[in-house]
């Protein structure tokens, strides 16, 4: 008797060992996919952990081009069925150049306008584009200013009754076969610069990063929020064109990219790209390229391999 007594509490005891690990599990799997940094802070100690990227299904191929506006920013991502976003659109006086890049590429309306935040050189040509383009939904952050530039920007999004969504960290952006996955501002601040909207946008196995002018803090936040697998892209366009601020060596590392562009005018007074920036990019064996020097530049992606197309490797 006290032998099956013993067996039975072998056995309930087990059982209940059991149903601890499931909770726990249970708990964990809830855990990783509500709690924020929680794949971070898992791959920081270990390292064989990396939060799973979904991969898109490619249909064609799509088209980036990082355009040549000077010092400033300006991207536009092609999807092969001519669905269209626009990230940034430089200075005031870029806005004309834009505008005839994009009837050359026979764009004429922007699905997604981003702008990753209101720096005139980031948002200078944006009205322009806005008053002669049909735009479907303009992307923000939440961060504002009192420019004139910023002000009347805002005016031309309200008189074409243009929706605005205000990015979030986690948002998820579907464009077809495409995603494209907000990690930045990981942090509420009143740096227009950190407040850069970051974008990775994936494409088959394929992905580019966006990262307006993110600096080293805001860098750093999105590495305490999101495991070194949610960076890699192929193609990163580096932040602040170039500047010291920006393109840490961690950051830089856990994108490990083949390809980095940086959007800079030529012979700027910031001294943009600095030599650190540079340092860093040769220090890692990233070929990179600067709009300065070789003007557009344009990649595509069939999903599986990304390929430079402007100018000729």
């Amino acid at each position: 008797m006290a032998k099956k007594k013993s067996r039975n509490r072998k056995k309930k005891l087990k059982g209940i060992r059991i149903l601890s690990a499931l909770i726990l599990i249970i708990c964990a799997a809830i855990a990783l996919k509500t709690i924020p940094g929680a794949w971070a802070f898992l791959s920081k100690y270990l390292p064989f952990i990396e939060e799973p990227r979904q991969i898109t299904v490619p249909d064609g191929d799509m088209a980036v081009h990082f355009l040549d506006v000077g010092q400033g920013d300006c991207s536009l991502i092609v999807m092969p069925n001519g669905r269209t976003v626009l990230i940034d659109a430089s200075v005031k006086d870029e806005g004309k150049n834009i505008l005839e890049y994009l009837s050359y590429q026979k764009v004429t309306h922007i699905d997604y306008f981003i702008l990753t935040h209101p720096h005139a050189d980031h948002i200078g040509g944006a009205r322009e584009v806005i008053e002669t383009l049909s735009v479907g939904k303009v992307v923000m952050t939440d961060i504002e200013t009192d420019t004139a530039t910023f002000e009347n920007l805002l005016l031309a999004i309200d008189k074409k009754n243009i929706p605005v969504h205000i990015a979030k960290v986690g948002d998820i952006i579907k464009l077809d076969n495409a995603n494209m996955k907000v990690l930045g501002p990981a942090e509420k601040t009143d740096d227009l610069n950190n407040m850069s909207i970051v974008l990775r946008l994936d494409y088959g196995k394929t992905s580019f990063l966006f990262t307006g002018d993110a600096e080293e803090p805001s860098e750093k936040d999105m590495l305490e929020k999101f495991s070194p697998n949610e960076f890699r892209a192929d193609v990163i366009k580096i932040g602040h064109h170039g500047a010291k601020t920006s393109s840490s060596l961690d950051f830089i590392t856990a994108v490990s990219p083949q390809y980095a562009v940086i959007s800079c005018g030529k012979d700027n007074s910031y001294g943009h790209p600095h030599t650190e920036t540079i340092n860093t990019l040769n220090k890692l064996g990233i070929k990179y390229y600067r709009t300065d020097e070789v003007g557009n530049l344009v990649f595509s992606s069939d999903g599986e391999k990304v390929k430079l197309l402007r100018p000729i490797a």
